[in-house]
């Protein structure tokens, strides 16, 4: 089935235009009307990994070429699983629903266990337990969402603390002449 299925063909190359040429720009062709260009001296590192990013979702071949327009090196990509990437990693549980849910989970199970085992010893009505247990699982389950959110943002280092100047710009004192 692998044999019959044919490659896209992504291309990495310098820019034909003449405005980005003077740039140093290096645009990755994958097709018609798709083709982001990247200037300066880190270009064609960025070219080739938006390629590489692009090659991950399917059966890719990269095609790199040299400033002269000669064909320097051929990459190929036969997987059809997507490569994960550094943001895709980092996505998840961004609002701790998840979190939440386990502790809620573990807080329903404990106190319904709990207070079925101690019902009869601290004389609850059965309303009594009921309201009891729902209170411990809300307290549980916003507890769990903060842990969450929480370590989300630890995770993928959102919470960006702006480090305060160790002193202020020094002003020049006015020389008073007397």
């Amino acid at each position: 089935m692998w044999g019959k299925m044919s490659a896209r063909i992504i291309q990495v190359r310098p820019s034909r235009n003449p405005r980005w040429q003077k740039q140093g720009g290096w645009e990755v062709f994958e097709a018609e009307g798709v083709s982001p260009v990247y200037c300066g001296s880190t270009g064609r590192e960025q070219a080739l990994s938006y390629a590489r990013q692009r090659a991950g979702y399917g059966r890719a071949e990269i095609q790199v070429f040299d400033e002269a327009g000669n064909l320097a090196e051929t990459l190929s990509h036969t997987s059809n699983q997507r490569v994960p990437t550094r943001r895709s990693r980092t996505l998840g549980d961004s609002c701790g629903c998840a979190m939440g849910a386990r502790f809620l989970a573990v807080a329903l199970t404990a106190s319904t266990a709990w207070y079925g085992w101690c019902w009869y010893s601290l004389r609850l009505s059965i309303g009594g337990a009921f309201l009891r247990i729902m209170m411990w699982a809300f307290i549980a389950a916003c507890v769990g969402k903060t842990v969450g959110i929480v370590e989300f943002r630890l995770r993928s280092r959102r919470w960006r603390v702006k480090p305060i100047p160790a002193r202020l710009p020094r002003q020049r004192a006015l020389k008073v002449f007397r």
